[in-house]
């Protein structure tokens, strides 16, 4: 039997969802819902309008000044991540580039939004994370009956054997964690690992 170990690095903004619970007058089932996407969105640069609009498109009940309520409550919470993407402009626009954390350099264009360029940052570092934990748990997978299958967005897909699947699952996570907190020391990164049968059913997202 083999069996398939699903890998999901930790958005470690995710947990703010539940700060968004209280805002929002709507059924228990969609307050996740609306909750992640308005952070989601606001981390994105989106607007309070924008982020309005496509919530009431998607069929969930709220209004604007919901929506604002939130956009106060998480900027006055997470008042250093906003301080830090305005600081991250400036320098990006000057140099027409933006640097990650390991020296790999994205030009940029002029046309750029701003929110781009404080996205990059954060999309590009991730994506540095991700390619130096395939490096490694691609090396560490060589002497075992396992082999990476697939990988999406930010999930490494691995078949190992079911008598070993464990020790798969323990080198995959630290693979991850420290490829991860090698390129960003200050920020503690925790990995969901799940194991099942097959892929589909660990119902990773």
């Amino acid at each position: 039997m083999r069996r398939e170990i699903g890998l999901v690095s930790a958005l470690f903004l995710r947990h703010t969802s539940s700060h968004g619970w209280s805002f929002f007058k709507v059924r228990p089932g969609y307050k996740l819902v609306i909750a992640d996407y308005s952070q989601l969105g606001l981390n994105y640069g989106r607007s309070e309008y924008s982020i309005h609009q496509e919530l009431s498109g998607m069929g969930h009940t709220i209004s604007l000044d919901e929506v604002r309520s939130f956009t106060v409550s998480y900027y006055r919470m997470f008042e250093g991540i906003f301080k830090w993407r305005e600081a991250a402009v400036a320098p990006a626009r000057a140099e027409k580039r933006v640097r990650t954390k390991i020296g790999r350099i994205i030009q940029i264009q002029d046309d750029v939004r701003d929110s781009s360029l404080f996205n990059l940052p954060v999309q590009a570092n991730g994506a540095d994370g991700f390619k130096l934990a395939l490096i490694g748990i691609a090396e560490k997978l060589n002497t075992l009956d396992a082999c990476i299958v697939h990988t999406q967005h930010d999930e490494i897909i691995v078949e190992a054997r079911d008598d070993i699947a464990d020790q798969v699952k323990a080198m995959v996570a630290d693979s991850m964690e420290k490829a991860l907190e090698w390129i960003i020391p200050e920020v503690t990164f925790v990995v969901d690992i799940r194991v099942a049968e097959a892929w589909g059913s660990t119902l990773l997202h």
